[in-house]
């Protein structure tokens, strides 16, 4: 399944507005530098958070757990 794809799966999955893809991460690191991600999934809730990282694991998909961007430096080639 490629990122699209699971982008799609997502959407029906958690509600879509929280769902962002080719976010830049400058926006979200204390440094503010780094280039985007694929996707970038802000939950709301627990339940949100599990059905994320239940779907990345079912589909091979590699995941970050960000938290404030504190202290957080990320490649201008993206994640």
């Amino acid at each position: 399944m490629d990122i699209k794809q699971f982008v799609q799966l997502l959407k029906t999955k958690l509600p879509q507005n929280i769902i962002f893809e080719n976010e830049q991460m400058k926006n979200y690191t204390t440094f503010k530098i780094g280039g985007n991600v694929d996707v970038m999934i802000k939950p709301t809730s627990y339940e949100e958070v599990s059905e994320a990282i239940k779907l990345c694991r079912a589909h091979k998909i590699p995941y970050y757990i960000l938290g404030n961007g504190s202290n957080l430096l990320v490649a201008d080639e993206g994640y």
